[in-house]
């Protein structure tokens, strides 16, 4: 048997709604690179970096739990609270029909990044609809 890589992971989130869930991911940082169909789009790839996701328009029956390492988390920590993403969470939540959304965790701006015992600083962020994500930098 031939030997094989995997070259690369996109993992992919449900939203409710595509535009909210591209908004609420632009103001992480991320950009977007595609939607599909043209006509009426229920798929979206946004990237930031050499880092891709994936929005897929469905409602979230499972939450995604994400870690990212990034390079610099003071200026990823930055970025997040200069997009001040939390502000449209009430609004973009509501579109899921879902009494659990928002996650309560989600209505507030990150906490600072702080480090951990396992050898990472890091922060977290939850979406609108409760995909919870990890932005960590190897402490060296």
């Amino acid at each position: 048997m031939k030997d094989w890589k995997i070259t690369t992971t996109i993992p992919t989130f449900a939203v409710p709604e595509l535009q909210a869930g591209i908004d609420f991911y632009t103001r992480l940082g991320f950009e977007t690179d595609w939607s599909w169909p043209d006509d009426n789009p229920t798929h979206a790839g946004l990237y930031r970096g050499e880092c891709s996701i994936m929005l897929c328009k469905s409602e979230p029956c499972e939450r995604a739990d994400v870690y990212f390492i990034v390079d610099d988390v003071s200026a990823c920590h930055a970025q997040v609270m200069k997009g001040r993403c939390w502000e449209m969470v009430s609004e973009a939540a509501a579109l899921a029909n879902r009494e659990d959304c928002p996650p309560k965790q989600a209505l507030h701006p990150p906490a600072e990044p702080g480090d951990t015992d396992y050898g990472l600083r890091d922060f977290s962020v939850v979406d609108p609809w409760g995909h919870h994500m990890t932005f960590g930098e190897v402490m060296r």
